[in-house]
């Protein structure tokens, strides 16, 4: 019963504005969480023959004080959670003010480890909600794409799709937060459905799917690029705190090494050998914390890097 709890848990928000989204939904030997935007739904046979709407974050926390496994006993208006001396009571919400989501029928097996290409693009989501599309992983049915507007990058991501679909962030963080690993897909025009072992499922809203076209900007990357330096993401990390402008931290490399820009504070490492360029700090971080190969030639145009499980991306410094 704790397994199903943890896989629904997650999705529900105790301060969302609608009382009703702080609930959990327990229907006939299932347990559904919602925020809105994305439904969690799991089998619970501790509640086969149930049909109620619990608070989420009490009915959370009175489970996780049973020292042994929970009894719950329903009345028409309460439900109350007990184990050895502990005993809770909980109030029920209307049944009809529950939005139920229910499965697609439909679904096709992933043949990839879906959760693995999602968190290796997941730092390169952008946050920018001026442009939402960037707030996302866009699957288009080869690769997976994510960009934080200043670097982008890719994965190989081979899933049958009708059309390119993009995952907000937020559905995102719910499959990485969760252990399992989705089994199954089936994506409609506004949703996307992910199922998993055990009749579990999440749900959740797409993005706009309607990303600038990348074909020309792939076409340019190496198919060869030197290995990321040894020492430059430790000197990276050194260096950064010391930037004078910390609305603009800037990073120099050059022949001699790398360092701040001058100003009030700064700080060097020697490292020679290294090819000209000014980068944002934190953008540099980024990239040198998944790239194992960088083309630092390629500043001030387009620098190509590359990573584990093919990872490829690009991004630009600053002139």
């Amino acid at each position: 019963m704790r397994d199903d709890l943890a896989f629904v848990r997650g999705v529900v928000n105790e301060k969302h504005v609608l009382t009703v989204l702080q609930h959990f939904f327990i229907h006939d030997g299932r347990i559904q969480g919602t925020d809105g935007r994305v439904a969690i739904d799991s089998p619970c046979v501790a509640f086969k023959g149930v049909n109620a709407v619990v608070p989420a974050g009490r009915f959370c926390r009175a489970v996780d004080s049973c020292a042994r496994e929970p009894r719950f006993t329903f009345t028409e208006q309460r439900l109350t959670i007990s184990s050895g001396s502990f005993r809770a009571h909980l109030p029920l919400a209307e049944l009809e003010s529950y939005p139920v989501s229910d499965p697609p029928k439909q679904k096709q097996p992933l043949r990839i480890d879906l959760k693995r290409v999602l968190s290796l693009l997941r730092p390169f989501v952008s946050s920018d909600g001026t442009r939402p599309w960037s707030c996302g992983i866009l699957l288009d049915g080869k690769h997976a794409h994510a960009t934080n507007n200043v670097a982008l990058a890719r994965a190989p991501c081979e899933i049958k799709l009708t059309r390119p679909i993009n995952l907000p962030v937020f559905a995102v963080d719910e499959i990485l937060r969760v252990p399992d690993l989705p089994t199954h897909l089936h994506a409609e025009e506004n949703s996307a459905t992910l199922f998993y072992d055990k009749d579990r499922w999440i749900r959740s809203q797409l993005f706009s799917s309607e990303w600038p076209d990348l074909t020309v900007l792939y076409k340019s990357i190496p198919k060869k690029m030197p290995k990321v330096p040894e020492g430059l993401s430790v000197a990276v990390d050194h260096v950064a705190p010391f930037c004078p402008d910390e609305n603009l931290p800037v990073i120099v490399l050059g022949a001699k090494g790398i360092g701040t820009e001058e100003g009030v504070m700064g700080a060097f490492v020697s490292l020679p050998g290294l090819a000209e360029g000014r980068y944002r700090a934190e953008v540099f971080q980024l990239v040198l914390s998944a790239a194992t190969h960088i083309d630092l030639k390629g500043y001030p145009g387009h620098v190509f890097f590359a990573g584990q499980d093919g990872l490829v991306g690009v991004f630009t410094g600053v002139r």
